[in-house]
C-alpha cells in the first residue's frame, strides 16, 4: 500500500513536469522560412519543403520582427511554397522582414509573447563596477 502510494505520487509529479514543459514553449510550430518578398506586390514567399500539407489557403502564419509577431494570412499554397500577405496590428512592419526568416503557425495568445532578452552590460561598466560605486556613495553619505 505504501508504495503504490509512491509510485502515484512520483507518476503525478512527472506528469505536471512534463505538461508545463509541453505548454512552455512559446513559438508556434516551425512551417517554413521566408525564400522571397515582392514589395510591390506586397507579398512574402514563404518556403518549406512540405507547405502543400502544412500551409492551407487562408492560414495565419507570423514572422518576428523586432521582437513582434507580424501575422500573415496564405493568399496562395502551392506544392513548396505559399504566397502571403501581411494583415493585424503589425502589419507596417512587414517591409522588414529579411529572406532566410523562420514562419510559425499562428496560435492563439502569440501577440502577448515577449521574447526574453540577456541584460546589457556596457564594456566600460560591469557590474562589480556598480557595485562599488553604490557602496562608496553610502560610505560618503
Amino acid at each position: 500500500m505504501y508504495f503504490m502510494r509512491k509510485i502515484i505520487f512520483i507518476t503525478a509529479i512527472l506528469t505536471i513536469a512534463l505538461s508545463g514543459i509541453l505548454y512552455s514553449q512559446t513559438e508556434g510550430g516551425k512551417v517554413g522560412e521566408v525564400k522571397q518578398i515582392s514589395k510591390t506586390a506586397g507579398e512574402v514567399i514563404v518556403g518549406s519543403p512540405t507547405a502543400s500539407k502544412d500551409i492551407k489557403m487562408g492560414d495565419l502564419l507570423y514572422v518576428r520582427v523586432e521582437g513582434k509577431a507580424v501575422q500573415l494570412r496564405a493568399t496562395f499554397p502551392m506544392q513548396t511554397i505559399s504566397k502571403c500577405r501581411a494583415e493585424g496590428p503589425n502589419r507596417e512592419l512587414w517591409p522588414k522582414i529579411k529572406t532566410g526568416m523562420t514562419v510559425y503557425r499562428w496560435k492563439t495568445g502569440i501577440e502577448d509573447i515577449i521574447p526574453v532578452q540577456d541584460p546589457v552590460v556596457k564594456p566600460d561598466e560591469t557590474r562589480t563596477d556598480k557595485r562599488l560605486r553604490l557602496r562608496t556613495q553610502r560610505v560618503m553619505q
